[in-house]
């Protein structure tokens, strides 16, 4: 929040206001090419930016703080669990995992038939 431009960002300015450069293309999210000077049309920020978010729904970009106190607003409840912890498990899973990414169904196969032949009738008459 305190990061302020470096002389980097600084030098990117100055050769865009002598004319050498044209545009910056950063990786950077944190707004610090605009914030030396750099015109906005100017700086294209790969990976987006920190100031705002865009709705992949509809297109509409707002202010990442105002929509920081939108989610706090909105789930207050979560935000308690979230700086406070859980109390209780709602629905404990039969064998947790601490990596959500870990399926703990012992059975891979999504598929609860266990004939993979999906025709009733195994003696089809030609």
């Amino acid at each position: 929040a305190g990061a302020e431009p470096n002389e980097g960002h600084r030098i990117c300015h100055e050769l865009q206001r002598r004319g050498l450069v044209n545009h910056i293309i950063t990786q950077n999210v944190d707004g610090l090419h605009l914030r030396a000077g750099s015109p906005r049309d100017t700086v294209l920020e790969l990976h987006g930016t920190l100031r705002s978010v865009t709705c992949q729904n509809c297109g509409t970009t707002t202010e990442r703080q105002a929509l920081q106190h939108r989610l706090e607003a909105d789930n207050g409840d979560w935000l308690h669990v979230a700086r406070t912890g859980p109390t209780e498990v709602s629905n404990p899973s039969p064998n947790p995992s601490p990596n959500p990414d870990v399926n703990s169904n012992p059975n891979p196969n999504p598929n609860p038939n266990p004939n993979p032949n999906p025709n009733p009738n195994p003696n089809p008459k030609p």
